[in-house]
Order: structure tokens, then C-alpha cells, then sequence
């Protein structure tokens, strides 16, 4: 079942989406095979700690993150993965794998990478392993507010 808060977020503002529903999967690349997706249209939600307050940083499942990227292109002084109990006082949302690319569900900043932000249509975890949302990518950032920044690196 897609968490209930996203699907209220979604609804709230007036966008349309579709519910995938597929085989269990642990990653955001999981998500692009079992939905016949391209990975540069996946989302994969990284939590990081900038200057310490979490955020999510949204990225193409095909890519990864350039810390040091992100911490240029927002103007912070630090920049880390979040951590263990970090991750947990953010509440069940941020169950790795499933956790959907809206940072105000977590009271976190969304930080949005350029490559992604180039999709016409974005296909991230529905706060699930087994179900994920698509919709169009003008419609993610309209309710998202992501700040954008160049900081993914593709995988080779």
C-alpha cells in the first residue's frame, strides 16, 4: 500500500499520478527493472545531513551522488550521508529503498539533481517496496519545491 501521507501530498495539490504496483524491490534501480523503466527516470532518495539538517538529495537511479558536488552547488560548508539513528528520527518514511523524493514529508529540504530534473516523467518509491508512483516531472517539482543542483555522476 503506498504511504498514506504521499498519496494525501499528491491529492492535495491536484496532480495526477499512477500507482505501479511490481515485484519486491530493494533499490531504485530494482524499481526501474520491475517497471520497465529507465534508471535516468527513477528516483533514488539519498538522505544527507547538510550543515547539519537533514535533507533529501533525488538523483536518477543511473547515477550516484557527488558529495562533494552537492556541497558546492548548495553553498554549504558540510555535507554527509545521514546515519543510523539520524535516518530513524526521521520517521518510517525513511525506510531505505522506499523512501519517496519529498523532503517536506520528512521536514527535510528536497535538493533535486539536474539530470533527473531533464525527465519529462519521474518514477520514485511509493514508501514501499512493492509499489511506486509516475507522473510528470513539472508536476513533481510543483509540489516537491526542490532546490535544483548539478551533483549526480552517472554510473559507468
Amino acid at each position: 500500500m503506498p504511504a498514506p501521507e504521499l498519496i494525501a501530498l499528491l491529492d492535495e495539490h491536484r496532480v495526477p499520478y499512477e500507482i505501479l504496483r511490481h515485484e519486491p524491490a530493494a533499490s531504485a534501480q530494482e524499481i526501474a527493472s520491475r517497471t520497465h523503466t529507465s534508471g535516468d527516470e527513477v528516483a533514488k532518495a539519498v538522505l544527507v545531513d547538510v550543515d547539519g539538517e537533514p535533507a533529501v538529495a533525488v538523483l536518477p537511479a543511473s547515477h550516484r551522488i557527488g558529495i562533494e558536488r552537492l556541497r558546492e552547488g548548495i553553498g554549504a560548508a558540510a555535507v554527509a550521508l545521514l546515519q543510523g539513528g539520524a535516518i530513524a528520527s526521521l520517521g518510517p518514511l525513511a525506510q531505505t529503498g522506499c523512501i519517496p523524493p519529498f523532503g517536506r514529508l520528512l521536514g527535510a529540504q528536497t535538493i533535486l539533481a539536474t539530470a533527473l530534473a531533464e525527465s519529462l516523467k519521474i518514477t520514485f518509491p511509493a514508501g514501499s517496496r512493492t509499489e511506486a508512483v509516475r507522473m510528470r516531472m513539472r508536476d513533481y517539482e510543483r509540489v516537491a519545491c526542490p532546490t535544483l543542483v548539478n551533483f549526480s555522476i552517472p554510473r559507468r
